[in-house]
């Protein structure tokens, strides 16, 4: 999976892989991921393990829409889902 830095111009520099929907991680952002589809459409996600590093199963959790949620926004939001599903002292 290729992964951006946690920087606005990146972020909005980021295309297409192939011509095929790719999905980005964010680096130094727990769990959050950036989806940029071949229609133009960018969401954010925020993908997490609900039984912590024991369990192999993922979940997804959609923050929204890249254009109306900014990078600053879709960290904090995957910061507070991370920290609900696993616990505060993670």
């Amino acid at each position: 999976m290729p992964a951006l830095k946690a920087n606005h111009r990146q972020i909005l520099a980021a295309g297409l892989i192939g011509g095929k929907r790719t999905q980005y991680r964010i680096q130094g952002v727990r769990g959050l991921m950036l989806d940029v589809r071949p229609s133009g459409q960018r969401t954010w996600f925020v993908r997490y393990q609900p039984g912590g590093r024991k369990s192999r199963k993922f979940s997804w959790y959609k923050i929204g829409d890249a254009r109306t949620f900014g990078l600053k926004d879709a960290m904090d939001r995957a910061d507070e889902v991370v920290r609900a599903v696993q616990g505060e002292n993670r």
